[in-house]
């Protein structure tokens, strides 16, 4: 369905708690369609630059939602979407690091490339490390992550990307240049239909 005319539309950036999401910020944005309502929203998951790993998708992180239709933002809320220790000190929290910022759109869901795991303080690494993929439901506005094949955990590619492969969510993967496997998703939220 495309549309009959095409009107200028300007966006209004929005501020959350003093950060705005014009200032250029490193962060993850997505856009995508919901058809339900016909309408276009953009997805913004901001962090501060100066941390080295940000945790875009952790409660509390600035995340805004634009919707074209009502050309308004509005802040959902962000669910812890990894496992917690729970036991508040912050040397041992979960910390999620996009690994780039491309996103895709599959099943009605904006999804993001992560990797994640435990920070340790000394030395400063991340450690039972995974990757993992953040999707965000254009109609339910809710976060959720899925993980990727159990193959993916700790391994060191040089080079991993996020891809809509004929409408399944894909995993492109390279240890070298002479091979890439792809890992594709065959029943969209089904962890064990990775291929």
């Amino acid at each position: 369905m495309y549309a009959e005319k095409a009107d200028k539309v300007e966006i209004r950036y929005m501020e959350i708690e003093g950060v705005s999401y014009a200032s250029g910020l490193q962060g993850s944005k997505g856009f995508g369609y919901e058809p339900l309502t016909n309408d276009f929203k953009v997805v913004v998951a901001c962090g501060d630059e100066q941390r080295r790993c940000c945790n875009y998708f952790k409660k509390g992180e600035h995340v805004a939602v634009y919707s074209l239709k009502s050309n308004s933002w509005k802040t959902p809320v962000m669910p812890d979407l990894c496992y917690s220790h729970g036991d508040g000190d912050d040397s041992t929290c979960l910390v999620s690091c996009p690994y780039n910022t491309v996103s895709v759109v599959i099943s009605g869901s904006i999804h993001w490339l992560i990797y994640f795991g435990c920070r340790n303080v000394m030395p400063p690494i991340l450690v039972d490390a995974s990757y993992g993929v953040v999707a965000f439901d254009l109609t339910s506005e809710e976060f959720k992550l899925i993980k990727a094949p159990s193959s993916l955990r700790s391994a060191n590619f040089a080079f991993i990307s996020i891809c809509n492969l004929c409408g399944c969510l894909s995993l492109v993967t390279s240890r070298s240049s002479s091979c890439i496997k792809i890992w594709v998703m065959k029943n969209y939220g089904v962890w064990d239909s990775w291929t």
